[in-house]
């Protein structure tokens, strides 16, 4: 049986977003995802640090824009 421990840290606003977790293990992987923006533009990204290789493991963006008649996104 495997058992996995992280430690995860929140934090909300009300035009941002941020979110942390790091592994309780030898080796953890250490993850960041954030968002920022209002009802019209938000901005986010979602990253994956393995500190046991020292590289990036996920690396994610996205752009949205929003108005009565229109909603588009951008995911990298």
């Amino acid at each position: 049986m495997k058992v996995w421990l992280q430690v995860e840290l929140q934090y909300l606003h009300e035009y941002a977003g941020i979110s942390t977790s790091i592994g309780l293990t030898a080796s953890p992987l250490f993850n960041f995802s954030g968002v920022a923006g209002n009802n019209t533009v938000a901005l986010g990204t979602d990253v994956c640090f393995d500190t046991a290789t020292g590289n990036f493991t996920k690396y994610n963006a996205a752009l949205s824009f929003s108005t009565s008649d229109l909603i588009a996104s951008l995911i990298l």
